[in-house]
């Protein structure tokens, strides 16, 4: 489901990749269902977030579709999981990375 939110479409992909399964993908977890939340608390390494986070990564400019479905989704996140969050973003490396 990340992957349909911070991953562009190939450019030969069908209208469903393009606009529903990102726009699918956002509102399940608009749906702040603790247990879908509760994986990303769990997850002691962070790979979920890092994965979620690598939109930033992008080279030249974001889609503008998923980089609102971004934003929607830490929204949801930052109200739910503030601490694990916020914890995650102190991080040097995530510090670094948005200086760039």
């Amino acid at each position: 489901m990340i992957d349909y939110i911070i991953v562009p479409p190939p450019s030969d992909a069908t209208d469903h990749r393009i606009f529903r399964y990102p726009y699918m993908s956002c509102q399940v977890f608009c749906c702040e269902i603790p247990e879908l939340l509760q994986v990303f608390q769990d997850d002691s390494e962070s790979h979920l977030l890092e994965r979620l986070f690598s939109i930033l990564h992008t080279k030249g400019q974001l889609d503008p579709y998923l980089a609102g479905y971004f934003e929607k989704t830490l929204g949801i996140l930052f109200r739910r999981l503030t601490v694990p969050l916020m914890e995650y973003i102190n991080r040097d490396g995530l510090r670094m990375l948005l200086l760039f």
